[in-house]
């Protein structure tokens, strides 16, 4: 990610203060973000990515495809990052018990959308995807496969247990297929 910050800002013809005022630090944490010594926040990446009109995958060299990106449309992603998103949302889902259709009303997006989200069919929006996570009480860090708050610890016959923070989960498997199917 390093270099990458710098590379977009001076791209945009933007000095250090006025980048750092759009995101609300000082400019010494733009610096820090500039040369790696710092990682922004997702929150601030969802910034930097709309400020800059990029990908958060293009901030974190994932692809070098800039492109155009748009807030509203669909984030590009590679398979292994779709494949994770659509684990844990789908775990999260069950170990809150929240349909899609709940998801749908508490986010005010569209039903068929969430569906599209939840098979894998299409990535949300920057847009959508801030709202996802803050239904689910989790991070985008967590959803894309940045870090692993939630882990599952074991998978037995009947049950998963999944540690969340300091609290176990246990989630029937049964449940689980019901859920997928």
């Amino acid at each position: 990610m390093e270099n990458r910050i710098q590379e977009l800002r001076r791209l945009n013809k933007m000095k250090l203060d006025e980048l750092a005022k759009k995101l609300n630090v000082n400019i010494r944490t733009i610096q820090r973000y500039e040369t790696g010594e710092r990682i922004p926040s997702p929150e601030k990446l969802i910034l930097l990515s709309e400020i800059f009109n990029c990908s958060i995958d293009y901030i974190y060299k994932r692809t070098d495809f800039l492109g155009d990106f748009q807030k509203n449309s669909s984030i590009n992603v590679d398979s292994t990052t779709k494949t994770i998103f659509l684990d844990r949302v789908r775990l999260l889902m069950i170990q809150k018990e929240i349909t899609k259709e709940y998801l749908s009303k508490k986010t005010n997006i569209d039903n068929n959308d969430i569906s599209k989200y939840i098979t894998g069919d299409e990535f949300p929006s920057i847009e959508n995807l801030k709202k996802i996570v803050m239904e689910l009480g989790t991070s985008i860090d967590y959803l894309v496969g940045i870090n692993d708050d939630y882990i599952i610890n074991e998978i037995q016959d009947k049950w998963i247990e999944i540690k969340i923070g300091n609290k176990v989960q246990k989630i029937p498997i049964q449940k689980i297929k019901d859920f997928l199917n």
